[in-house]
Order: C-alpha cells, then structure tokens, then sequence
C-alpha cells in the first residue's frame, strides 16, 4: 500500500467516526467515499455490515469504478450505484458524503426544497441540485439521471430520501455536508411561515465566501474534528 493511499484511509476513517459522533449514521445503511490519489479508476468506502464506529483506516474497502472490489471487505451494491457514478462521471470529485438523517430527510421531502433562513444555508444553497425519488435502491438506469441532476453542482438533495455532499477533498466535504445537515436541522425546526433572507444578501454573502476565508474556515473546522477524536482516543488509524 501507498503512503498516500493509507493518509487517504486514516483521513476517511476519521470522517467516519466524526460523522458518528454528530449523529449522521443510519446504523449500517449511508456511505462516505473517497478517490485514492493517483488513482482515478478506484475509491475507498465502508465494508458493508459496519457501523460508522466500527471502521478503521485497515477495514475500509477499495473498489473500481465498475463496483468490483479489489481488497477484502463486504460491498453494498446499492451504495456503489451512486458513488461509482459520481466519482466516474464528475473527475473533479475525490470525496463523496451520503446521508439519511431525519432533519435531513425531512427537507427532502419538502416541498420547497432547502429554503435560505439561516447563515449555515447561504454557504451551500447555490450549490445544490435535486432528484426526483425512484424507488428504495438506485437503479443502474438511473445512474444517468443522477449525474444529470448533479451537474456541476456540490450537493444533490434526493427527494424523499437523503443528502449527497461532494468535494475535491474530504476536510471540504465534511464541512459542506455540515453547513448541509446544520441547515436543515434549522429548517425543520423553524416555523412553516419563516422569514426567508433577501436575495441580495444572498447573493451578497455567497460573494464573500468565496472570497478564500471559506477555504480556511474549512481546514480550521476539520483539523479541530481531528483533535476532538484524538482527545476521545478513537483509535481510527488502525
């Protein structure tokens, strides 16, 4: 193994635990990716059967865009409908964050989709895109609707189901699905009759986040997580 490819594995696995302890987990049934460097036809994701405080840098599993595995490990078929197709069709993606939780699923449902009300919605509401539900599982036909609907957008809301962050690395994502998941925690707590924040301070806002400070906040909030697990002793590296 790569020494990048096991700083990729320890990173993963800290996403994991981290998602854990903020209560994104749905027992054994969501998923968190990530593109081994240098290797653009294959990613890392969980072995199917764990629970998000169960993975390890060692036990997570490598696959090929195609979904067949190439280390030891149990894979979810239905989990690598959607990853594999992310990661193939959008290059640009090395880390992919699926949700079910019941804040997040109930903006899914919504609908108004996510609707800007709080801080935490205007840093990713421009980047969000939606898809229509299909069904319980993601059908190999609607792999193209998928992406589709994506486009060059970070964040896919799929309608009655869940959420979808992506990003170029995985400190990014995780803090997008946070912003993702905080806003929509907001959201389902907030009255029906919200006041809805004016398009310009939108626009306003989104502006000044692009600025570069969002970059930094970014690592600043991941390397923070960080310090949190090794303070926990979550020993995620094994």
């Amino acid at each position: 193994m790569t020494e990048v490819e096991w700083k990729t594995r320890c990173e993963l696995a800290a996403c994991y635990r981290i998602a854990d302890i903020l209560g994104w987990s749905d027992s054994i049934f969501t998923h968190i990716s990530a593109r081994v460097p240098g290797e653009e036809n294959s990613y890392l994701i969980n072995s199917y059967g764990l629970l998000f405080d169960e993975v390890t840098a060692s036990n997570l599993v490598k696959v090929d865009l195609q979904g067949e595995r190439l280390s030891e490990g149990k894979i979810n078929k239905v989990a690598l409908t959607l990853h594999s197709v992310i990661h193939n069709k959008r290059p640009d993606i090395n880390c992919v964050i699926h949700t079910h939780t019941p804040t997040g699923v109930a903006v899914s449902a919504d609908i108004r989709g996510l609707i800007p009300i709080s801080q935490q919605s205007l840093t990713i509401i421009n980047s969000v895109a939606y898809h229509d539900y299909e069904g319980v599982f993601f059908w190999d036909d609607e792999q193209t609707r998928l992406v589709t609907d994506l486009g060059n957008k970070d964040i896919l809301i799929l309608k009655n189901h869940g959420l979808v962050a992506t990003a170029k690395n995985i400190p990014s994502c995780f803090s997008r699905m946070y912003m993702l998941e905080t806003a929509c925690a907001i959201q389902s707590a907030s009255y029906k009759n919200s006041i809805l924040i004016e398009p310009d301070t939108i626009n306003k806002s989104l502006d000044e986040s692009m600025n570069g400070s969002n970059n930094k906040s970014t690592l600043l909030m991941w390397k923070a997580m960080i310090r949190k697990l090794e303070r926990m002793g979550v020993d995620y590296k094994k």
